[in-house]
């Protein structure tokens, strides 16, 4: 790859839109004296890091037993350094440039490459998972890098650094490890080469599997929850609209050239169950990226019979990106916990409480800034919903016992979502012999039960 001033000017926008986009979230809670760390799945992964101290654990708070694997590690040793917002964004921004460097490095066309990139910096995916440290996104990172050394050609210190690189990916969980196999065998099938390169992650991935225990928690789903989770994740969740739909078409048009790139069809339907049915979007991301990047580069160099539709086509497409695009930076700017519900968190933390009564979205903010257990609201759903909905004191108070709850915790958020103004659990809270107020933090409040 030469490097030229022309991609010196493309990879530094790409690192600046990085920092504007991921900048733009941290201001705007900084400002509003919301913590950095947001979103379930972060305190998630923290809660988790602080627990693996070796490599099969118990979690106290849920009793479940984790199998740790080598990213969890990282995770804490990241949490450890006192840096991890930092590091965060450090790692998004090495997302982005070795993903622009990969496709630089295949023989992308420069504009290609850039398209390619600055869709993915744009994409909401990429501002929910590197916004906020997220334990997912270290394979990501590790694994573009990976293929950004692996493919050098003539230089085989980067070729080896690059196989470590992989090699070490695919001791971050069973479809990490899969994900790695694919691009391997199927990179050293079609140059004809490297053929140690497969017994090596073969290797790897077994040593790993011993090691790590790898764990498949399969929960099946119907066909059409399947449809419905890759497409809203995809059309919303990770791309915007705009991209999902162009990378849907470069996809399609690209079966003519299927066999070269097979493995890349594998590795999207292998993470197409990931999405559905473990939450975790593993490579598709940048799949999508770099097939949205190649359909919106090839609209711009086609020649258009009908200008008013090149232009429409444009305005479609760039609108809904940015749009999407300030949709994510706002959610990410708002999502839970803000000042009020971290300070109200931090208080609960120091009472003697059983089970926190409160709502699904907010277990893993009780469980890692509280310390505290929760009621299982899918197992116990009747109960749950008797608590939220019931204005008869005789039918809840015993619902609350039964759980084992001792305290309530309701976010004002919640309140608004779940309740009507003065009805149901609110409308019971007056009743001051069976509840007391003990914190109200801009209406974030925490209620012990009485009785």
């Amino acid at each position: 790859m030469q490097f030229n001033k022309h991609l010196a000017r493309n990879l530094a926008f790409i690192v600046l839109l990085g920092i504007l986009i991921l900048g733009t979230v941290t201001m705007i809670r900084l400002s509003n004296n919301a913590p950095m760390i947001f979103g379930p799945e972060s305190y998630k992964g923290i809660r988790l890091a602080e627990l693996s101290t070796k490599v099969t654990f118990t979690d106290p708070i849920t009793n479940q037993v984790i199998n740790a694997d080598s990213s969890l590690f990282l995770f804490r040793l990241m949490k450890q350094s006192g840096f991890i917002e930092i590091i965060q964004i450090t790692l998004g921004l090495l997302l982005l440039t070795g993903f622009w460097g990969f496709l630089i490095r295949l023989g992308t066309p420069d504009k290609m490459a850039f398209i390619s990139a600055a869709i993915l910096a744009l994409s909401p995916g990429f501002i929910f998972n590197f916004a906020t440290p997220t334990l997912s996104t270290i394979p990501l990172v590790i694994f573009v890098w990976g293929l950004f050394f692996w493919v050098a050609q003539g230089n085989l210190f980067e070729n080896v650094l690059g196989l470590l690189l992989l090699m070490g990916v695919a001791s971050m969980g069973i479809w990490w490890a899969i994900s790695i196999i694919l691009v391997v065998v199927g990179y050293s099938i079609a140059v004809r080469i490297r053929a140690i390169s497969v017994i090596l992650v073969l290797i790897t991935s077994a040593i790993s599997f011993y090691f790590f225990k790898y764990s498949i928690i399969f929960s099946p789903i119907p066909f059409v929850e399947f449809i419905k989770q890759v497409i809203f994740e995809l059309g919303g969740g990770y791309l915007s609209i705009a991209a999902a739909i162009l990378g849907l078409i470069g996809l399609l048009t690209s079966w003519a050239k299927r066999k070269g790139i097979m493995t890349i069809y594998l590795l999207i339907i292998l993470s197409c169950l990931q999405i559905a049915i473990f939450d975790s979007p593993g490579p598709i991301l940048i799949l999508f990226c770099g097939f949205s990047g190649n359909m919106l580069y090839r609209l711009f160099k086609i020649k258009w019979s009908m200008p008013p539709l090149k232009y429409t086509t444009y305005t479609f497409a760039f609108f809904t990106i940015i749009l999407s695009t300030l949709v994510a930076v706002s959610n990410a700017a708002s999502m839970a916990p803000d000042a009020s519900e971290f300070n109200s968190l931090t208080a609960l933390k120091s009472i003697d409480a059983n089970v926190i009564f409160s709502g699904k979205e907010y277990d893993q903010y009780v469980h890692t800034i509280a310390g505290k257990n929760t009621v299982d609201y899918e197992k116990f759903s009747n109960a749950s919903q008797i608590i939220y909905t019931s204005q008869n004191l005789k039918r809840t108070i015993p619902q609350l016992n039964n759980l084992n709850v001792t305290h309530l915790f309701l976010p004002k958020k919640l309140k608004e979502e779940y309740f009507e103004e003065g009805k149901g659990l609110l409308f019971l809270l007056r009743n001051n012999e069976s509840f007391n107020l003990l914190s109200d933090f801009e209406g974030t409040q925490i209620w012990e039960i009485k009785s």
